[in-house]
Formats: structure tokens, sequence, C-alpha cells
């Protein structure tokens, strides 16, 4: 079991585990990041790293980068080498701007998107009525928490499932490896539950930290 008492957190962020697992008994922690989103810049990203590395000896970071690419697709209404030339150099960017933060974390390794759809394992997983179900209400969840142009609506949902389908086939082999898996933001339990539904993983959010300079 590990120490139950860890530094108090040093920066302008705090995280609060809102999806809680039993996490204590693993060394390593895998974060997956959202490039791109909020949650994985500046300030947050390294109160983040520092609390991984505060209670894990290893820490992994799937860099999602490339997996934006479909996003990309309707959102910019761009051609597929496109999105990925420009997904793959934000995430080159993201690197560089978040460096400093994994000073932070102990014997940090990373792993960009395309890295885990080369790996031998890779392979697009058979979708059963139950996941597409989830993927359905996971779709239209997402759909109706942004005011997006009601004609997107199509290249919407055939970019969306395309880009679930491959983050779930990612997660299929790279959850063979024991750790916690961690991600600043809401993780889609219905799918989660469908498919990994003995997997331990923690959903953090940020808060203010009043003690900090």
């Amino acid at each position: 079991m590990k120490r139950i008492n860890y530094p108090a957190p040093s920066g302008a962020y705090k995280i609060c585990v809102n999806h809680k697992a039993s996490w204590q008994n693993y060394d390593t922690c895998r974060l997956q990041i959202s490039v791109g989103k909020p949650n994985y810049e500046g300030d947050k990203f390294s109160a983040l790293c520092e609390w991984a590395g505060a209670r894990f000896d290893r820490t992994v970071l799937i860099v999602s980068d490339t997996l934006q690419r479909h996003n990309l697709r309707y959102q910019r209404n761009c051609d597929a080498a496109t999105a990925w030339k420009l997904s793959r150099l934000e995430g080159e960017l993201w690197l560089h701007r978040n460096a400093g933060a994994l000073r932070h974390l102990q014997n940090p390794a990373i792993l960009r998107w395309d890295e885990l759809l080369m790996h031998p394992s890779y392979r697009v997983i058979d979708t059963t009525p139950a996941l597409d179900q989830a993927i359905e209400h996971t779709i239209r969840e997402f759909w109706s928490r942004h005011d997006y142009d009601p004609t997107l609506y199509f290249a919407f949902h055939h970019h969306s499932r395309t880009f679930l389908i491959e983050e779930l086939s990612i997660f299929s082999y790279l959850f063979e490896d024991p750790a916690i898996d961690v991600y600043a933001g809401s993780w889609f339990h219905q799918l989660m539950a469908v498919l990994f539904p003995q997997k331990d993983y923690l959903g953090v959010d940020y808060v203010r930290n009043r003690k900090s300079a």
C-alpha cells in the first residue's frame, strides 16, 4: 500500500479525483492526453504531472495527437492527409510547450498516437449491438453539448464514430499492460462499461490551489 501523505501541490492548481478507482496498488500511471484541450496545458498540466509524479514510480504519456485528425475532418472540412499533418504538428507543438511540466514525473515515457497505430498488436475491434448502442449514445451526447452547425451532423457522426472505434481499438491492447489510466476530464463511461468492465481508471479535475504563492 502506498503512503497516504503526499506533498502539497506547489502550483496554481490542485487535482480533484472525480471518478475513483483502486489506484494505490499500481506503480505505473498512464496519462491520456487530449492534445488541444485546456486541461493539458500550462499550469493545469503541470499540476497533473506533479500529482502523478508524487504517486507513481513511472508515468506513460499517451499523446493522442493524430487521433484528433478525425475531428479536424469536420471542424476544418479538410482531407485526410491535411488533417493528419495538422494533428501531427499540433502534437509536436504540444510537446514543446509542455516539456517543462515533465520534470515532475518519475521515469516518464511518451507514446504518440502514430506509434500506437503501428504497434503489431493493433487491430480494429469488432463492434457488437451493445457497443454500437454505447457509441451512438456517446456521439449524441457530445453533439448536444456543442453548438455546431446542424448541416455538419452527418460528417460529425461519421468521423466521431471512426474516432471512437480507433481509440477503443488502441485501448483494447494498451490496457493489457498493468497501469492506472488517468484522464483530466470525463471518460466515456458507457463505452468503458461495455468493453472494459473490470478496468481501473481515474477521472480528475482541477481546483484552484489557494495555498499557492
